[in-house]
């Protein structure tokens, strides 16, 4: 059963694209060879790696995107958000209590252990998925932004 926001009521059973996670611990590669201070961060995070892949027993590492409050982005941008027109973002309306209004940002992704995300779940920080409708419109944003139409030529 689905919420009206693109959400399950529950988790699915399995861990599947578009869940969403708290607590994924992120590589933070430095600049110019210089490592931060500390080198991970601890961020909220959606699944981006389909399920077909997560699945797989040889699947070790796993791709998600940062998830970002949107009030960390300017007023203008807001709204285009929010309508999926920034292709290097997916609109995640606000969830009850849990998060507020957010989105995907695909300009920030990490690979993380398959076996990290296992742990999350278990301990109940897998807090959301993403209804059927919610996942093929993830689906259609990801190649949106991976797979851009080439400019017209002149």
């Amino acid at each position: 059963m689905s919420d009206p926001d693109g959400y399950l009521a529950s988790v699915r059973s399995e861990i599947s694209q578009g869940d969403i996670f708290e607590g994924i611990t992120v590589f933070r590669p430095g600049l110019d060879g210089v490592p931060p201070s500390p080198p991970t961060e601890v961020v909220r995070g959606l699944l981006v790696t389909h399920d077909c892949e997560f699945d797989k027993p040889r699947t070790r590492y796993c791709v998600i995107a940062q998830v970002r409050s949107l009030v960390s982005v300017d007023g203008g941008t807001q709204a285009n958000v929010r309508q999926n027109r920034v292709l290097s973002a997916f609109f995640l309306p606000a969830l009850r209590d849990a998060m507020p209004d957010s989105f995907a940002d695909f300009r920030d992704i990490s690979s993380v252990l398959k076996d990290e995300l296992i742990r999350l779940d278990a301990n109940a920080l897998r807090v959301v998925s993403l209804d059927d409708a919610a996942r093929e419109a993830l689906q259609e944003q990801l190649v949106r932004f991976f797979v851009r139409e080439p400019p017209a030529a002149d």
